[in-house]
């Protein structure tokens, strides 16, 4: 019993020493990709490189914003839509939140490939259907678990807001 009482009040004088009001978040020092157009930003390493004009996609769909990880690895963001070419077998799916928006998750272990589907609308995003089909999209691909925490981690950062309207910021 004495040698209890030892080793908790030990424990515990050494717990009380641990700061337990400072967060910790690896993104602090990240930059952030803002994208007025769409309405929406996330933090990135700054030794990653982003476009500074997103990528156009060609046909009835508008942009899409990459963050390239390594040869085709990365994070693709398709607030319009994309063409629906699928993935072989079916994925995984459930339920989650991505920047405080309702969501759709669907993994395809075997090709380290992730959509996530934003149900809850947002202001210039193509509203998805039941079937997931014609929908917005948020695409992870990974080699290497480095390359899922540091795209998990870029995900957990997304912050959506009201976008700007094209023809206001030209007239600023």
């Amino acid at each position: 019993l004495l040698a209890f009482y030892y080793y908790y009040a030990k424990t515990s004088a050494q717990t009380a020493q641990i700061p337990v009001n400072e967060p910790f978040d690896d993104t602090q020092s990240w930059q952030t990709y803002r994208n007025e157009e769409y309405g929406f930003e996330f933090k990135y390493p700054e030794d990653e490189v982003i476009p500074d004009t997103p990528v156009v996609v060609e046909g009835p769909y508008a942009k899409m914003i990459i963050l390239e990880i390594g040869m085709g690895n990365g994070i693709s963001i398709y607030p319009r839509g994309e063409f629906d070419y699928g993935i072989e077998n079916t994925p995984v799916m459930s339920s989650t939140n991505v920047g405080g928006k309702k969501s759709k998750k669907n993994f395809w272990e075997e090709y380290n490939t992730v959509h996530y589907h934003i149900i809850e609308p947002v202001s210039n995003w193509i509203t998805c259907d039941e079937n997931l089909k014609n929908c917005n999209r948020i695409r992870l691909q990974w080699e290497s678990a480095e390359q899922l925490r540091l795209l998990n981690q870029i995900i957990s950062s997304i912050k959506f807001f009201e976008p700007i309207p094209v023809d206001q910021k030209t007239n600023k």
